[in-house]
């Protein structure tokens, strides 16, 4: 599907829900507003002349240096501090597109897109360990990447650089493996030794 038909057919099922369209490196970059995400989602993948069958990436971006010093307050845009982009690919028709959402920096929130595509689970868990972003309707978001106990996003622009944060004692990961054997249906049972 050429490009221009597959910006057309998105734009007239969601018109509401698309900020704007571009094209780089011959790839469809749309901006979407966060409520249409999941029905966007789904049509790209659902949608037999789309049939986006892959999310290759989920991608968390700090805008917060876009701005340079010196800006003034009425300049600095809150509500676009944080970006979430996404990129699909269609085995089918051999194409790919690329979704990003911006959010404001004083509540980064998104819905969870692991209901339609599974390989969301874990780029989602690691925007919200690295940037803070919350994805309602995760079934497991928690850190990933940092220990528990961690304080802060540390991708964040604002994070310290020199900020050292070391874990002392060995961090339970049980429950994500109790989690991972109960999904497959495998009882585990323990006995005191």
């Amino acid at each position: 599907m050429m490009i221009d038909r597959l910006a057309e057919s998105l734009n007239s099922d969601f018109a509401g829900g698309i900020v704007s369209r571009e094209v780089s490196f011959g790839d469809l970059t749309l901006i979407v507003k966060p409520d249409y995400l999941v029905d966007i989602a789904r049509d790209l993948r659902d949608n037999p002349d789309l049939r986006f069958d892959l999310l290759l990436d989920i991608a968390a971006v700090d805008n917060m240096k876009r701005w340079p010093e010196g800006v003034d307050d009425d300049e600095y845009d809150e509500d676009a501090r944080f970006e979430v982009v996404y990129i699909f690919n269609s085995t089918a028709h051999n194409h790919r597109i690329r979704l990003k959402v911006q959010l404001p920096e004083d509540d980064p929130v998104l819905p969870t897109l692991t209901g339609i595509y599974g390989s969301a689970d874990w780029g989602e868990r690691e925007a919200f360990d690295m940037m803070g972003i919350r994805f309602t309707g995760h079934s497991n978001l928690k850190r990933i990447l940092t220990h528990y106990k961690f304080k802060g996003y540390a991708l964040r622009k604002d994070y310290p650089v020199d900020k050292e944060q070391w874990l002392d004692e060995p961090e339970p990961l049980v429950d994500e493996i109790l989690a991972r054997l109960d999904a497959r249906g495998i009882e585990v049972r323990f006995e005191e030794l």
